[in-house]
């Protein structure tokens, strides 16, 4: 438990399990709308639900941006591949672990984020 009381839901847990075994590319997480739980939001297998109008993002990383909204957190973990040039190349991958608090998120939704960040 954090120090904010809010706890990881166990389908995070099966989530982040299927996660490190290749099966998604991405997967964001909120705090639920009862603040009592973190909750998966979104996988690299969900549809974006775009502003109408704009075009689908082609590109994986442009998909998951897309998913982190402009005026609230979010943790996030992405499957980052790249290539490593010289004598040891070849495609190398690292787990990156996003806490998202954009400046326009409100004062309590940051505080929950940074007393829950521990936890997750």
């Amino acid at each position: 438990m954090s120090f904010s009381g809010i706890v990881v839901d166990d389908s995070c847990l099966t989530t982040y399990a299927d996660f490190k075994l290749h099966k998604y590319k991405y997967v964001i997480y909120k705090i639920s709308d009862d603040k009592k739980s973190v909750v998966v939001e979104a996988t690299s297998d969900d549809e974006l639900k775009l502003e109408e109008g704009k075009p689908e993002p082609t590109d994986v990383y442009e998909r998951f941006m897309t998913w982190l909204p402009k005026t609230d957190a979010r943790f996030a973990v992405y499957d980052f591949d790249f290539e490593i040039e010289g004598g040891q190349g070849g495609t190398r991958n690292k787990i990156l672990f996003y806490s998202w608090v954009p400046d326009s998120a409100g004062v309590k939704s940051k505080m929950l984020y940074a007393s829950t960040i521990n936890t997750i």
